[in-house]
């Protein structure tokens, strides 16, 4: 059956960009405890044990610019991590990662998860909020837990060491913001809802 996506946000695919930040893993948000970004690098450094050596940008400023650097170098992986700080049009980096990572601990829906989507970039997420309305577990990225940092891993890992899974997730998640997410899409169908029994001209 179709998933009921009852969330409706108009979202633009990111442009792709030929230069800025790439690498294996991205984030995007403010940097604060309520985002959690601390359980990205607890990650990073679980697979770093597991012989996995992972890259992680991580975009945008706030109130643990200066905490998050030095936990990274307590944790043995402040060579894996690029804090690039505030980037204007930061959506655009994402294409030039192989995953989209997010630890918020609330969330009311997530758009950057969509635009993820949109570009073929799986996402690793928790399922707070609006979460589980945009990414399907197994589909087109995992829902993990992180309260368990180790299984979290294992998700991460699996991702990114299959080549078939993540361009399959990609594939998936590209369908998804084409069906569920694109203003072509929507437009129409929030025109019908607000003027019942009339012709959508749009």
């Amino acid at each position: 059956a179709e998933r009921p996506y009852k969330i409706l946000y108009f979202v633009s695919a990111p442009p792709l960009v030929a230069d800025g930040p790439s690498g294996d893993i991205i984030t995007i948000g403010t940097l604060e405890p309520r985002k959690n970004q601390t359980f990205l690098l607890h990650v990073l450094a679980a697979a770093r044990k597991r012989g996995k050596y992972y890259s992680l940008t991580v975009v945008g400023r706030g109130e643990d610019e200066s905490e998050l650097p030095a936990e990274a170098s307590r944790l043995g992986i402040a060579g894996q991590v690029g804090f690039t700080g505030y980037v204007k049009g930061a959506s655009c980096l994402i294409p030039r990662h192989k995953v989209y990572a997010h630890a918020a601990r609330m969330e009311s829906f997530g758009l950057v998860l969509v635009e993820a989507l949109s570009v073929g970039v799986p996402v690793l997420a928790a399922p707070f909020g609006g979460i589980p309305e945009i990414v399907t577990d197994g589909v087109d990225g995992y829902l993990w837990d992180i309260d368990d940092v180790d299984g979290s891993t294992t998700k991460l890992i699996a991702i990114l060491e299959s080549e078939a899974l993540r361009l399959r997730m990609g594939t998936a998640g590209r369908e998804k913001y084409n069906c569920h997410f694109r203003t072509d899409h929507l437009a129409p169908k929030l025109y019908r809802f607000l003027v019942p029994g009339e012709g959508c001209g749009v």
